[in-house]
């Protein structure tokens, strides 16, 4: 019951995570794990305090001293400064397996979610491991056979049905969207290849602020695309990239259009059956599928069922569930020409050309980048529940498959660490050497403000650079803060991750750009307007404090001093700035809420606008809560059926909480206002308890949207 990627959080189908947090922070470690961290990462200024503090240069955390860190992750330097300062350099480095043991166990266990990783070479598999749990409720370990979603990763098989498609003469890439969809709004320059590029400039639908209202409820794919086809465009065809699920499920639904058979059925006979991936298909709500991972989410520090997606809503983005050894036989079968021919290989993996003669790394359902000056061509994925990972390493001939049935997912490594980490692993000694950052104090403080402003990263999602007392921060929306530092004039980089952006000036001065590159992938973003805000009394802004209604969630205003605070239910809360009396805006997202007032002065409203939709949300008048004793709260205890669609909801008493939990959901809390009467605390919902003649709980009166309906209690 959260909102969209865009507004306040990214859940996109795949998952490329800009300025991703370290899988661990170095500062909750123990010394020795800060230290060998350290020199995972090239950082030499902690790694100098770390063994200022007495630590011993030869201390171990999961199976590595700090020099083999830093060797294996190619800084050459570090491992020379360590060997300087006593370091052993004649113990050998931890093997591929020992490392995933290792790092995957201390990781991943009976009480969390699973992972599941699986490395080849030369078209035989040299390791895999599962971990972890496919359903914790269950006490169900995952194995090999476990099914997982795989979210964006599907892109590559949607990419190469079209390419097929072309093959056969049936189509051509360079076929116009209108020759498919006639009515489509400038249908007639939006071609094949800009839905395959992400240069279409159409609107993500799953950054829309209302996408994860209907998540979970199945629909057609004339009906989700009939959702999107007219809102405004982004930008003109070929003229960014900008990552657009719209792209891929309307591909997805031509190469049903085209093939006179559904997706699902041309991807099965071209791709599936050919090469014996038993185990790969088309997820949906009514299938059964044995050995499948339940998706959860981490809240609170613990995993909690995820939002159960119904896959029709993913189609040709997203909807494909598979296992590591499929995805191991799809690899293999695609690099060694038995599924495309060389031409549409190499037409995939070319990176796009813009229309100003800049390029993107993204082809047809790949990116191609380099790992440490070896190439790369991969995808990840990433939906509520799920994270994926399928990389090959082409002149090497290796290819790397991770899966998690978690997301978010707190402090568990992702595929994409875990992968990049299994890459240095086997393939280190064939890489390139990384250049140790270092600070450069010479860089100019004063010319800091410079970069203060906002950057689009496109998708909805935008990275804020801010000065706070003296040090420049930077946040991609969704994520934590962190500074970046300065190796040269209007170069700056990160030190928890191995990124970093150049800030680019037009003829005046002015910063108009960044350049972003990390993973060997250069991306260019442009700056966003300077927001004009003005401030308000505290007085004029407790007039917006309250709760507003987004359908499957709560959006709740609180006052932080002289600003306002904004929270959806199960985000995190950002500031909203005064544009002028009535209308706040997000600085971490493209996004407006104006509130509106009645007559006598009292908000009842707001009207927020997002992604070329605007749309109500009222304010809520909440009920005061009471205190019910434990005792009085276990009475509501046990199951309610909501029907064959919905399925039971479980209410239970868990730490002193009335918890309510619907299938395919996370547990919501319920709060009394009376005896008997509860809301949902961040959904606008109430469930009256309704007894029989002798006291018992038999049923409650679900309130919800304007709609009263009654659900029993079963067994």
């Amino acid at each position: 019951m959260r909102i969209s990627t865009s507004l306040l959080g990214i859940v996109v189908l795949l998952l490329f995570t800009a300025v991703g947090r370290a899988d661990e922070s170095p500062t909750s470690q123990s010394a020795a794990a800060r230290l060998v961290q350290a020199a995972a990462r090239g950082d030499r200024d902690l790694l100098l305090q770390v063994l200022d503090e007495g630590v011993d240069v030869n201390a171990t955390h999961e199976g590595y001293t700090a020099w083999a860190a830093a060797k294996r992750s190619g800084y050459v330097e570090l491992a020379e400064y360590l060997a300087s300062q006593g370091a052993k350099t004649d113990i050998p480095l931890p093997s591929l397996s020992d490392l995933v043991d290792q790092r995957l166990s201390s990781a991943f266990g009976e009480k969390t979610p699973a992972c599941a990783v699986l490395v080849a070479r030369d078209g035989k598999i040299v390791l895999q491991r599962v971990v972890g749990m496919a359903n914790i409720e269950k006490n169900q370990p995952a194995s090999e056979q476990t099914k997982f979603r795989i979210g964006s990763v599907t892109k590559q098989f949607t990419a190469a049905a079209i390419l097929k498609l072309q093959e056969s003469g049936k189509l051509s890439v360079q076929d116009p969207l209108g020759k498919f969809f006639p009515d489509y709004p400038n249908g007639q320059n939006i071609t094949l290849h800009h839905l395959l590029t992400h240069t279409s400039g159409i609107r993500s639908y799953t950054s829309k602020p209302d996408f994860m209202q209907t998540v979970t409820e199945p629909t057609s794919e004339e009906a989700l695309i009939d959702s999107f086809k007219n809102d405004s465009p982004e930008f003109e065809p070929g003229e960014r990239y900008s990552y657009c699920n719209s792209g891929y499920f309307l591909l997805g639904h031509i190469v049903g259009k085209v093939s006179g058979r559904s997706f699902e059925e041309y991807l099965s006979e071209q791709f599936f059956q050919p090469l014996d991936m038993t185990n790969t298909g088309i997820h949906a709500s009514d299938k059964s599928l044995s050995h499948e991972a339940t998706g959860y989410s981490i809240e609170g520090g613990q995993p909690q069922v995820a939002i159960n997606w119904d896959m029709s809503r993913a189609g040709g983005a997203g909807a494909i569930y598979s296992t590591l050894e499929d995805l191991f036989k799809w690899n293999e079968a695609i690099f060694s020409g038995k599924v495309l021919s060389q031409a549409s290989l190499d037409a995939a993996w070319k990176p796009t050309q813009l229309n100003d003669g800049t390029t993107s790394d993204y082809g047809y359902g790949w990116m191609v980048g380099r790992h440490r000056g070896l190439k790369t061509i991969e995808h990840s994925g990433g939906l509520q529940g799920f994270l994926s990972n399928l990389v090959r390493y082409p002149e090497q001939n290796v290819t790397i498959v991770a899966f998690t049935n978690v997301f978010p997912n707190g402090d568990l490594p992702a595929p994409t660490t875990i992968c990049e980490r299994l890459g240095e692993t086997l393939l280190w000694e064939h890489m390139e050497s990384r250049t140790v950052r270092t600070v450069d104090a010479t860089v100019d403080a004063n010319s800091f403000p410079d970069y203060v402003g906002r950057y689009d990263y496109g998708s909805g999602v935008i990275l804020e650079v801010t000065l706070e007392n003296d040090q420049l921060v930077a946040q991609l929306t969704g994520q934590a803060k962190f500074p970046i530092f300065p190796q040269a004039k209007d170069q700056f980089f990160w030190k928890v991750v191995d990124a970093e952006v150049e800030f680019i000036r037009d003829e005046t001065g002015q910063v108009v750009s960044v350049i972003h590159t990390q993973n060997g992938q250069t991306q260019p973003h442009k700056r966003l307007p300077t927001l004009e805000t003005i401030e308000l009394t505290a007085e004029e802004l407790d007039a917006f404090v309250g709760q507003y209604d987004y359908s499957a969630a709560i959006m709740t205003v609180t006052r932080e001093g002289n600003q306002l605070m904004a929270q959806l239910s199960g985000q995190d809360p950002y500031f909203i700035f005064p544009k002028n009396k009535t209308t706040f805006v997000w600085k971490v997202v493209e996004a407006q809420i104006e509130f509106v007032k009645d007559d006598d002065g009292n908000v009842v409203k707001g009207v927020h606008s997002q992604g070329g939709q605007t749309f109500d949300v009222a304010k809520i008048e909440v009920k005061a809560a009471i205190e019910l004793p434990q005792e009085k709260l276990v009475e509501y205890e046990g199951n309610y059926s909501y029907g064959l669609l919905a399925g039971k909801m479980k209410v239970a008493v868990e730490e002193g909480k009335l918890m309510a939990q619907l299938r395919g959901q996370p547990k919501l809390e319920l709060v009394a206002t009376a005896e008997d009467e509860f809301r949902w605390k961040d959904v606008n919902a109430s469930i009256t308890f309704e007894r029989d003649d002798e006291g018992q709980v038999v049923r409650g009166v679900h309130t919800q949207g304007g709609r009263t309906f009654k659900v029993p209690k079963v067994k």
